[in-house]
């Protein structure tokens, strides 16, 4: 039997909005405010609760599979992360069902996946932390972490922008077994823009000069803006983000291979130089939409160099006329660790 949703709300009886938000292309979310909210880790189930004398009723659906990694367009990246269900329920209907609260908070908290792709540079920034920030910042501080598919190097590797957006101590939801957390409001997933590595002005109160202001701030960077004279040098990024946040924040200039270290383009100065160095089997679209774009975006002087097959050591390997370098995309019809294997590993 239908629900005449006018004749309710005439009758007095809240209607309340759908919390959860299926619909986005990169990434899908649950936002439950003012709430009675308990999450159980065991049960990878999250209870959007209302008592038995509250007169509300749901439009839409009741409950929701959620996969809390903003990756949702990525097949295989989704496939690998935790589902969470969200479920509305009254204490009248489902009391039988409902986890009793064992651990009560004050604040908000999100519950969000470090699974997926993460320990690639590029990808802990567009998969977790830039959709970290535009979910978390509004708190302020004030909001407490729950992760699921907890990953120590991860968590160790970020721990400075982590603290900075979160005062309270993460909660490694997945082994809680025996604890329901309760609070008043909770996101389950996180917030993206549609392109990655964008903020989209228009949805969101924040941007890239936001971000980047804030990940100054985290490492202690010094440096705002670019000087005149040039030193060389050469490093490779490691564990420490700290460190090596700094050693690229001193440099004008950063050039690099496509690949995703060139993501620490991120800490150097407003108005330096970023250069990509492309290399042969038709990555163009890749590098510019990855990187070229959001170096614009970041205030960034962008230049590229797209290197011919003459230069590349793939010229050692394989004959001028090859698949290798007449038809790159018959490579990638073999699959990702084919093309990975010829284009990113055997060449330099």
């Amino acid at each position: 039997m239908g629900v005449d949703l006018k004749m309710l709300a005439h009758s007095g009886t809240k209607i309340s909005e759908p919390i959860c938000n299926v619909m986005e292309l990169r990434t899908e979310f649950c936002e439950i405010e003012s709430r009675d909210v308990r999450v159980n880790g065991k049960m990878s189930s999250v209870y959007v609760v209302s008592s038995q004398g509250e007169n509300v009723i749901a439009a839409g659906n009741h409950s929701w599979t959620i996969r809390p990694y903003a990756r949702k367009d990525d097949v295989k990246a989704i496939s690998l992360i935790r589902k969470w269900s969200v479920k509305q329920v009254s204490t009248g209907d489902h009391q039988e069902s409902i986890p009793k609260c064992t651990r009560n908070h004050s604040v908000p908290a999100i519950l969000f996946s470090i699974g997926g792709y993460t320990l690639n540079q590029y990808h802990d920034f567009a998969d977790v932390i830039i959709p970290l920030y535009v979910t978390s910042r509004k708190y302020n501080g004030e909001v407490q972490f729950l992760i699921t598919e907890n990953r120590i190097k991860w968590i160790q590797k970020f721990q400075e922008i982590l603290k900075g957006l979160s005062k309270y101590e993460l909660i490694d939801i997945d082994k809680e077994l025996e604890q329901v957390h309760c609070f008043p409001s909770v996101t389950v997933g996180l917030k993206t823009s549609r392109k990655e590595m964008t903020f989209d002005p228009l949805r969101y109160s924040y941007s890239m000069k936001d971000f980047r202001e804030f990940l100054r701030t985290t490492y202690s960077l010094k440096r705002m803006a670019r000087d005149l004279g040039y030193k060389v040098t050469v490093a490779e990024a490691d564990m420490n983000v700290s460190k090596f946040a700094n050693v690229v924040n001193s440099c004008d200039v950063m050039m690099g291979v496509h690949g995703a270290g060139l993501l620490n383009m991120l800490f150097l100065p407003e108005n330096a130089i970023f250069i990509q160095i492309i290399p042969v089997g038709k990555f163009q679209w890749i590098s510019t939409t990855y990187y070229g774009g959001p170096a614009k975006d970041m205030n960034l002087k962008y230049l590229e160099y797209k290197i011919s097959n003459e230069e590349s050591t793939l010229i050692q390997q394989y004959p001028l006329e090859h698949a290798v370098f007449t038809d790159p995309v018959s490579i990638g019809k073999q699959g990702w660790m084919a093309f990975k294997s010829i284009y990113l590993n055997k060449q330099n």
